[in-house]
């Protein structure tokens, strides 16, 4: 897997312009981790009380709804 092409935007902070790419870089990891399974393998749970692959996302997925809005408004002060 190849990484995706990295735009430089001279009018975003550079920092800011990095983290952006990070974000893209994993979201490309999530689909190349995930993608390709069947909706058995996604939901499946190696024991009892373990998470599947679907809830570690659905994790990852319901603090990023609760933080979103707080970096958002972090990288708007930032610009």
């Amino acid at each position: 897997m190849s990484l995706p092409p990295r735009p430089y935007d001279r009018s975003v902070n550079s920092e800011i312009e990095r983290l952006l790419y990070q974000v893209s870089v994993i979201k490309m990891d999530a689909r190349g981790l995930a993608g390709g399974l069947t909706h058995e393998q996604f939901n499946w749970r190696p024991a009892p009380g373990a998470w599947s692959v679907g809830q570690c996302f659905e994790h990852l997925n319901a603090l990023n709804r609760l933080l979103l809005p707080v970096l958002e408004e972090a990288i708007e002060r930032g610009r």
